[in-house]
């Protein structure tokens, strides 16, 4: 099992406080508090505590399918996140938010582009670089479309692409565009 950083430690009790601080003052369902929650998921989600942040990923989800419902932009984000932190389901599994997310808000929306751009991820961790690519450009077109070809996000997604292109390359993986 990999050792935390002190960095990493820190960052999670930073997030619990925070976490700790929004219930209390704005209690279980606030938006804030629902961001905290994702906070701190992810913290501990980097740190190899798969099983608590996936804990905290499903409370932030049902808290947003109870409010918000399940076709609203951030309980169709959270699916997604759940998915793409669930180590343990295969790809069919991750598929699912995506294909929900994109029935919902379409090719164009950002959140989308959030969507393709984390199951990208995961298709690299599992070495399905010509996937992870195409992903990573549905990414860059969600992004180009509300954000512009130059903003951050549209970049980072193309940048994403050409890296697995070029680890592809390297592994002698043939991509087929």
């Amino acid at each position: 099992m990999r050792c935390p950083s002190i960095a990493s430690l820190e960052a999670e009790t930073l997030y619990r406080e925070a976490l700790d601080c929004r219930r209390r003052e704005l209690g279980d369902t606030h938006p804030d508090t629902l961001t905290s929650i994702n906070n701190l998921a992810l913290s501990l989600y980097r740190q190899h505590k798969f099983d608590d942040a996936e804990t905290l990923y499903r409370e932030a989800l049902d808290c947003r399918r109870r409010e918000l419902g399940d076709a609203h932009s951030d309980t169709l984000s959270s699916i997604s996140t759940l998915a793409n932190s669930t180590t343990r389901s295969g790809c069919t599994a991750r598929r699912s938010p995506l294909d929900a997310c994109q029935r919902e808000l379409g090719d164009e929306h950002p959140d989308y582009g959030d969507s393709c751009y984390n199951y990208a991820e995961f298709l690299m961790e599992q070495a399905q670089l010509g996937e992870s690519i195409r992903y990573f450009e549905l990414a860059a077109y969600a992004y180009e479309w509300s954000y512009g070809a130059d903003h951050d996000e549209t970049l980072d997604a193309l940048d994403r692409a050409k890296e697995v292109k070029e680890v592809a390359v390297v592994g002698g993986i043939l991509v087929v565009d």
